[in-house]
């Protein structure tokens, strides 16, 4: 029976990175400036220059162990962007696996095992950040490896246990600073732990604490020796309100369990109901549950709330983006393991109680649910697979002529660029902000890209294609994604420049979506 759902779990983990494949199989991954950081970071590891973004200069507001893995594998031959693409497929089907083994290993319900499992096969926020260039996917796996792997340490504790418990915290902190909150779970746990001495939970909590913070030190100490500060600027962030950032959160999560076009009533109903199955996995026959089952429930929870509220302080602050469902999405499996526990809880209870028809119905409406996330992440498979993986891996970009000019003319020099992140993945040259904080040198090369959402439009209008198919009455819709953007007047002059930085200005190029300057010489 176990090697029967061991081979089961590897088919649906090997069709979940399938899937993932199949998304990014026209341009490659989806490419967005982050993405363009940890690839320019790759290459320049490959060329013997330690980690430098694409502008030239140090990385410090991202962690090094994405890039690194995406180095070491280029080191092989293929290329960084090709790498990311095979790596996010199959880290998206560890994530499968490892968690259906999470499931297996507690739900006592066969059919609830394989319905938790493909809730997270079918996960847009999982299969969203897979398809990109990005850390996520990495740091999710830790994650669930995170949740098996610190309640075995405390129910059979060894030196192996917790070198192996330690190793994933820090490889988490290396993958994204957020992973701290492995470490303030980890150690609470430890702490906690009231079935060792009070010395032996305060030895065993340092070390882990000692060899899971130790690399990550060793990484800000670098950042502060090359850029003066632990983990760098990033412009664009401030503080935010915090009620904005709860109600941010709250609608992000509703969106994984309804459709967006749902009322606000029917999401907080479904946030309650969400509520209410993690709180019945707790207090519904919680004695009668197996201690290994509730110390994962415990771990689960606990992760999920220092890890939330890690996340929103860090946003409140301006530290980082407002939660989203990127930087949201390492909740998703520990929810549904919540959930699946508490659903197996509220059907057990309903059967003691001679409620047997309500169980049924409760039941099927769970089975219903999952046509939820499974018609959702195929809309979006396809659309990906229409116009590509996403950001500048689309077809709005790809088939830029100006685009097309620069893969065959790539600038020399210094280039500056209000899209730097793309003027590096579309040249492979160090490219810096626009306009630049000093006057720029004289055979400077300045690329300005107009339209920076074309690739958001050309998604919404296959999406829309898709919904106009699925309307009563509509005739069908249409099969392409329709004009990426509206070009702009080929003189380029809606480039916001100064009339005296204009004129030192010359126009290399002119294209219905851009401009390629050079910086003139004072005495031209």
């Amino acid at each position: 029976m176990t090697k029967r759902l061991h081979a089961d779990l590897v088919i649906l983990s090997l069709l979940a990175a399938a899937v993932a494949l199949l998304a990014t199989m026209r341009y490659g991954p989806g490419v967005s400036p982050d993405s363009a950081m940890y690839v320019a970071a790759a290459r320049s590891l490959l060329d013997g220059a330690g980690f430098l973004g694409y502008d030239g200069r140090p990385v410090a507001f991202w962690p090094p162990l994405y890039p690194a893995v995406l180095a070491a594998f280029g080191a092989l031959g293929p290329d960084v962007l090709a790498v990311a693409r095979w790596l996010g497929a199959f880290v998206f089907g560890c994530i499968v696996f490892f968690s259906g083994r999470l499931f297996r290993e507690t739900l006592r319900t066969p059919g609830l095992v394989w319905g938790a499992t493909l809730a997270v096969a079918a996960a847009m926020p999982l299969l969203q950040v897979s398809v990109k260039v990005w850390s996520e996917p990495l740091f999710i796996l830790f994650v669930v490896l995170f949740l098996r792997a610190l309640p075995a340490g405390l129910e059979a504790p060894s030196r192996a246990r917790l070198v192996g418990l330690s190793a994933v915290t820090a490889a988490a902190m290396l993958d994204r600073y957020a992973g701290a909150a492995l470490l303030l779970t980890g150690a609470a746990f430890l702490l906690a732990h009231r079935a060792w001495p009070l010395h032996r939970r305060l030895g065993r909590a340092m070390l882990f604490g000692a060899a899971s913070g130790l690399p990550l030190a060793l990484w800000l100490l670098r950042n502060v020796r090359a850029t003066g500060t632990l983990t760098g600027p990033r412009g664009g962030m401030g503080p935010q309100p915090l009620a904005d950032v709860l109600v941010g959160s709250a609608r992000t999560l509703a969106g994984w369990l309804l459709p967006p076009a749902a009322p606000a009533w029917g999401q907080a109903a479904a946030l309650g109901g969400l509520a209410l199955l993690v709180a019945a996995a707790f207090l519904l026959r919680g004695g009668a549950r197996p201690a290994r089952v509730r110390l994962r429930l415990r771990v689960a929870l606990g992760f999920t709330l220092v890890y939330a509220a890690f996340v929103t302080a860090a946003g409140a602050a301006g530290l980082s983006d407002a939660p989203n469902g990127r930087l949201l999405a390492p909740l998703l499996v520990p929810l549904v393991f919540m959930a699946a526990h508490g659903l197996e809880a509220a059907l057990a209870a309903m059967r003691r109680a001679g409620w047997r028809r309500l169980a049924q119905v409760l039941a099927v409406c769970a089975g219903l649910w999952l046509a939820w996330p499974l018609t959702s992440t195929a809309a979006y498979v396809y659309v990906r697979a229409k116009i590509g993986g996403g950001g500048y891996h689309t077809e709005a970009w790809q088939a830029s002529a100006m685009v097309r000019w620069l893969k065959t003319h790539p600038p020399e020099g210094v280039v500056y660029s209000n899209l730097p992140a793309a003027a590096y993945l579309f040249t492979r040259r160090y490219a810096r902000a626009w306009p630049p904080a000093a006057a720029p040198r004289p055979g400077a090369v300045a690329l300005w890209f107009d339209d920076v959402d074309r690739a958001v439009r050309s998604a919404e209008t296959a999406l829309a294609g898709i919904r106009a198919r699925l309307e009563p009455g509509s005739g069908g819709g249409t099969d392409t994604a329709g004009p990426a953007f509206v070009p702009a007047d080929p003189s380029c002059s809606g480039a916001p420049f100064a009339a005296g930085v204009r004129a030192r200005l010359e126009r290399v190029r002119a294209f219905a979506d851009g401009c390629v300057y050079r910086v003139k010489d004072e005495a031209e």
